[in-house]
């Protein structure tokens, strides 16, 4: 059944050269949506394009299609992703866990008595940045884009790229 949709976006591409009448190809967009660890099947849809040559001149997304579409857009390749996410620890990288052996004695009655915490500043409860805030997958996430730390403007990529964010706060 998946593979039906494949040939028929495969075959809605041909139509849509073959109609165009100019002789310049059409422009290709692709957008990637969200869905945490469901987001990741991105990966394969880049797989199946890649097969059939077929290069989007333009990338955009939202939430885990924005982080996929971000490192396609800087030239990771679709095997090249799915071998960083296969070699990661998930739990490692969701949940910060923090051996027992590196916590301070006074800190060790408290560690995973409570679900979840806030920071307090004034009187002021912060809200966290995300849904997962991890260090670990910011650390990841900074070094699989080492080589873009410098780009100023995601059009500007070798595939350019657009995403879309939201401020939970605000």
């Amino acid at each position: 059944m998946r593979k039906n949709y494949i040939y028929y976006f495969i075959l809605f591409i041909l139509i849509s050269v073959t109609l165009s009448g100019s002789e310049e190809s059409p422009k290709i967009g692709l957008v990637l949506s969200g869905g945490g660890a469901k987001g990741l099947a991105h990966i394969g849809v880049l797989k199946v394009l890649e097969e059939y040559d077929i290069i989007p001149d333009y990338i955009t997304g939202t939430s885990m299609g924005s982080i996929i579409g971000a490192l396609y857009s800087l030239g990771y390749s679709a095997a090249k992703m799915e071998k960083v996410i296969l070699a990661q620890d998930w739990d490692e990288l969701l949940f910060d866990y923090i051996p027992l052996n590196r916590i301070a004695l006074e800190e060790k009655f408290d560690e995973g008595r409570y679900a979840g915490s806030f920071s307090i500043e004034g009187f002021k409860i912060n809200l966290p940045k995300g849904l997962v805030t991890s260090q670990n997958i910011s650390q990841l996430l900074s070094y699989v884009t080492i080589c873009a730390h410098q780009v100023d403007d995601f059009s500007n990529l070798p595939i350019p790229f657009f995403c879309i964010g939201t401020d939970i706060e605000t």
